[in-house]
């Protein structure tokens, strides 16, 4: 009888230890089930559209017509921060260089990745607030009465928008990602208005971080000299790598990979306003 008994008990524990099992399996079946689940609601929800665009930069100089580009990743996206109802956006610079333009005669131009004004930083990078003021101008034109958005300069990341026609709004991600699916094959945009550029730089000596000055669209003669002028820029999608070579002509920029966002260094230069991830992102 307790040979009998003890079987019994060893039996009912088996059972109890396979339900228990079982159930555990179900368990994480159905929690596997409710994460996927939740995925595909977040980006029915929240979509990402990512892509990729070489930023072409023409100047005319005395020797002839000189241009650089520099290939740009960006995302746009939606977020919805919990518990806030509300959505915004998130969108980001992924990677690439600012354009650099070798004029010749030992001249430089650089056309960063955002926008600032007089040097510093007024918008950066990301969001559309960024829209509001202009690199090119005196500071009085921040406030200016004639001071519109069809006037401000952009960012790398808000560029795109401008010159492609694309019509951002949170959760129009889709949108976004059938319209560029038929640029791809496109010919290069050009930027209708050059002040839409990010902000323009130069180098006396590529060598001396504080040798940097900013330069506006329309003052190139009085920089540069005769004959120099800021000829068009365009925007074409494309497939290619991303630029990552802005460290070999700008020696001392790599040290200051560590920092990324404060500013290069202190003192009254220009290069004081700008940081690692005005000339190279990541």
């Amino acid at each position: 009888m307790k040979d009998i008994r003890g079987r019994t008990e060893l039996g009912g524990r088996f059972r109890a230890l396979r339900r228990f099992v079982l159930w555990g399996l179900l368990g994480v079946a159905v929690l596997a089930a409710a994460v996927w689940a939740a995925q595909l609601w977040w980006h029915w929800m929240y979509p990402v559209v990512q892509f990729r665009y070489k930023l072409t930069v023409e100047v005319m100089t005395p020797e002839g017509l000189k241009s650089g580009s520099s290939v740009i990743e960006v995302r746009y996206s939606s977020g919805h921060p919990l518990p806030n109802p509300g959505r915004y956006y998130n969108d980001a610079l992924v990677a690439g260089d600012a354009v650099y333009v070798d004029l010749g005669q030992g001249k430089n131009l650089f056309v960063l990745l955002g926008n600032y004004l007089s040097g510093r930083n007024a918008g950066g990078m990301n969001g559309d607030h960024g829209e509001r003021y202009t690199a090119f101008g005196d500071e009085n034109d921040r406030n200016s009465s004639t001071h519109g958005r069809h006037h401000t300069a952009l960012s790398v990341l808000l560029l795109p928008k401008y010159t492609l026609g694309l019509r951002r709004a949170p959760g129009n991600e889709n949108s976004i990602a059938s319209a560029l699916e038929g640029l791809r094959d496109a010919s290069p945009s050009e930027v209708q208005d050059l002040r839409r550029l990010p902000t323009m730089v130069t180098f006396g000596d590529l060598r001396n971080m504080d040798s940097a000055k900013i330069i506006q669209s329309n003052d190139f003669s009085s920089v540069f000299g005769t004959g120099f002028s800021l000829h068009r820029a365009t925007l074409q999608i494309t497939s290619e790598s991303t630029s990552s070579s802005i460290e070999n002509v700008l020696p001392w920029l790599r040290p200051f990979r560590q920092y990324r966002w404060p500013n290069l260094r202190g003192g009254p230069s220009v290069i004081n306003s700008l940081q690692y991830n005005s000339f190279k992102q990541p």
